[in-house]
């Protein structure tokens, strides 16, 4: 795969960080947290906020499309996101 970083620092902070709720374990966040160094609460609240809202997106149009699989990996990522 490619992981294009061009752009990672032109959004909110938040967006970048959602991928600390979307797919890492809670147990995990800590760490992910310490080593990138200071987010305040609001922006991990908005962080994880993302992390919900684009799985949802992703669900309302599986469901419409029939498709299981990608439904129940979109509910898997939103049960991630709001675990602690």
């Amino acid at each position: 795969g490619i992981i294009d970083w061009g752009d990672l620092s032109v959004g909110h902070p938040a967006c970048d960080l959602s991928v600390a709720y979307s797919f890492l374990p809670p147990y995990a966040r800590g760490v992910f947290f310490e080593t990138y160094g200071v987010a305040d609460e609001e922006t991990k609240l908005l962080a994880r906020l993302i992390a919900v809202y684009i799985p949802v997106l992703i669900l309302m149009q599986a469901v419409d499309d029939g498709n299981e699989a990608i439904a129940t990996e979109a509910k898997s990522n939103i049960m991630r996101a709001l675990s602690d």
